[in-house]
């Protein structure tokens, strides 16, 4: 996720803290995403809580890795001892919604690899990370046991082993230690210019207490992943080889020995590895839809074989690979059980990719490996976003004000006349469309006076579209929908309190008054819960807020968003989505007949021919993208324990603040409209 600051997100993080962990503890997380990091002296004298309840509060949120602690930055010299703080992680508790989805992955990911026994231990352990937060490996090893009905004794090697695998994997971390340094907050320019000059001596304090506190952040980063000696399994080599590889290493073994006598390895799971599965899942799926299955098997070989080698969650491009070792790759994946398309011919493939003109996938040579080819991340999740960008755009204002949308996102600027030519829309509803665009965010206009007086009658008004501001909306829309969603599934429980407390305890001599009331609260928690999920798939990909889109390349100059692709296209939003110059009707006067034409083929052999394939490409076949999107995302994965809803969640919608939300219906085959 994106790093968000909307006062919306931090109260669906309260809400979700308050949901898992209590009131009590969501009182101390909202106080701290409200003020920032506090003093346990500043949290006591603010939230008027008892000195045991808070303690237990926060002992309770750094489990769970809702807040982590820091050690408050000194100046040198300083008499008093360093100050701990807690400062809240946002989007540590955002994740929280994405549990499910993690564990689907890890489910889909082990099935092919390994047998089902392995497949339950890697579920139990990233389960019982994700129930309790963070854990020792021998509190693991009694989770896992409990949850598999069986001795611990039985199932620890089972378990120290698919541990080491996730680890090396990267799905599993080390919790970051509480010593960490946070430095103090900057001084601003002004104010420092205003005082004394800094003296060479402060200067080199500042620099020395800098370095520190990179040397810190450098010496977890190097450890995050490190597997500790005892987990650490002989895998085939004797007992006599292994005694002398420990005493060749007997100082690094001493010093963690050290470390675990004293502090024990926390180990908790890593977002920020089931975030790039799930970016490139979008990468493949979006070469799949603009390609063909066999481009997909491709582009899964190169980012399976070059996923150790990204070091940033946002990379714009996968490493290269050769074509031979593109077919070994490709052979491991088939031999270890996973699903790929068989691919006849790899050369033609690999020879169509060269000449791609969408560019999701490049080639490069001169290697001494001969022909290179890599996946180009960016290029594909920023066509993935433009297709979010125009569903939601043409579900809110229609197919004329998508028409208007791609018109001025193309051409760049254009007054009101122009535009009306080109999206062959009537005067007054393209006006209207306009100033909706405008004040909903979508739009910017420009004044051009001809005089002084800066008359309307004399001025000329030119329209673009607002790229950046349009991120920005559509990614707080989508927290305001998540908020709503989930708002209205904790008052679905209050309301039903009792009853709920009743079935969590076992409670199965239920009242024939209340079967009803039974049937309804499940049916709404399903149907929430299904649609929070696809929400929050959605807006793992959604737009982020500092970096605007251009038409010009789409080669990863425009944002670093995740995303799911096929969320996007909902079966309302996909069958109002057109080409761009298809609409109701040709125009009946020759002269804007003859200018539809004129710029219908300058589309196609002019500058911007290579949009227009892009266009065409997206919105041509959209119908068929549609059902297929249906047939795979339409609800009906049981795993999800989604409600059979025919038709589409209106969650970006035209706004609809402060009002409630409509009845569910609980029918199958009736179409159920979120309101915002």
């Amino acid at each position: 996720m994106a790093e968000l600051v909307h006062p919306e997100a931090c109260q669906l993080a309260t809400l979700i803290v308050e949901e898992q962990l209590g009131p009590i503890c969501k009182e101390i997380c909202a106080l701290l995403l409200r003020k920032g990091y506090q003093t346990l002296f500043e949290l006591a004298k603010t939230s008027g809580c008892p000195r045991a309840e808070l303690y237990d509060a926060l002992l309770v949120l750094t489990q769970h890795n809702c807040i982590q602690p820091f050690v408050l930055e000194q100046e040198e010299g300083a008499k008093t001892s360093p100050q701990t703080v807690f400062q809240p992680d946002l989007l540590a508790i955002l994740h929280r919604l994405r549990s499910a989805r993690c564990l689907l992955h890890i489910a889909d990911t082990w099935k092919g690899t390994n047998g089902q026994d392995e497949t339950k231990i890697a579920e139990a352990i990233v389960e019982g990370l994700l129930e309790n937060g963070r854990l020792t490996s021998q509190q693991i090893y009694r989770n896992v046991a409990g949850k598999l009905g069986c001795a611990v004794d039985d199932s620890t090697k089972a378990t120290k082993k698919l541990l080491c695998q996730l680890i090396s994997s990267h799905y599993v971390e080390r919790a970051p230690p509480a010593n960490l340094t946070l430095p103090k907050p900057a001084i601003h320019p002004d104010a420092m210019a205003k005082g004394r000059g800094i003296s060479a001596v402060a200067k080199a304090q500042e620099e020395q207490a800098a370095n520190l506190r990179r040397l810190d952040k450098v010496s977890y980063g190097r450890d995050r992943f490190r597997i500790p000696s005892d987990l650490r399994l002989d895998d085939g080599h004797s007992a006599a080889e292994s005694a002398l590889k420990r005493q060749k290493l007997s100082h690094s073994a001493s010093t963690e020995a050290l470390d675990m006598g004293t502090d024990p390895i926390l180990w908790r799971v890593c977002y920020e590895e089931f975030n790039r599965s799930f970016r490139h899942a979008a990468c493949i799926a979006m070469i799949s839809q603009a390609r063909d299955e066999e481009a997909a098997a491709i582009a899964s070989a190169i980012l399976t074989k070059t996923r150790h080698f990204e070091t940033r969650l946002k990379e714009q491009e996968s490493q290269p690979l050769s074509a031979a070792m593109i077919k070994a790759s490709l052979e491991e994946m088939m031999q270890s059980g996973e699903e790929v398309s068989p691919i006849h011919d790899v050369d033609a493939v690999l020879r169509e990719i060269e000449r791609d003109d969408l560019e999701m996938m490049t080639s490069s040579t001169g290697g001494p490996d001969g022909t290179m080819y890599q996946v180009q991340l960016d290029t594909c999740i920023n066509l993935a976003r433009l297709k979010t960008i125009e569903s939601i755009v043409g579900a809110r204002f229609g197919l004329l004000g998508l028409r208007i949308w791609r018109a001025l996102f193309l051409s760049g600027q254009l007054e009101q006349k122009t535009i009306q030519d080109m999206a062959i829309g009537d005067q007054k509803d393209t006006r209207q469309l306009l100033y909706g665009m405008l004040k909903g965010g979508f739009m910017a206009v420009t004044e051009i006076p001809k005089s002084a007086d800066r008359a309307a009658s004399r001025t000329f008004y030119t329209w673009r579209v607002r790229r950046d501001i349009v991120s920005e909306r559509i990614g707080l829309d989508m927290v305001h929908s998540m908020f709503n969603i989930a708002s209205r599934l904790h008052t679905e429980s209050l309301l039903n309190l009792e009853l709920v407390q009743q079935l969590e305890s076992g409670n199965t001599t239920i009242l024939k008054t209340h079967r009803q009331q039974v049937s309804h609260l499940t049916g709404a928690r399903d149907l929430l819960e299904s649609s929070l999920f696809r929400m929050d798939e959605l807006n793992s990909v959604r737009l982020p807020y500092d970096h605007p889109l251009t038409p010009e390349t789409y080669s990863g100059a425009y944002g670093n968003s995740t995303s799911a692709v096929e969320i996007a296209f909902s079966a309302r939003v996909v069958e109002q989505t057109e080409y761009l110059l298809a609409g109701p009707a040709l125009p009946t006067s020759p002269t804007a007949r003859q200018a539809s034409h004129k710029r219908k083929r300058q589309l196609e052999v002019g500058p911007g021919a290579r949009s227009h394939r892009l266009y065409t490409y997206l919105f041509l076949e959209t119908r068929q993208a549609g059902d297929q999107m249906r047939k795979r995302h339409a609800v009906n994965d049981p795993r999800l324990r989604a409600a059979r809803v025919n038709g589409a969640f209106d969650l970006l919608g035209a706004p609809r603040y402060n009002r409630p939300f409509q009845d569910i219906c609980l029918e199958t085959n009736v179409k159920v409209e979120v309101c915002l």
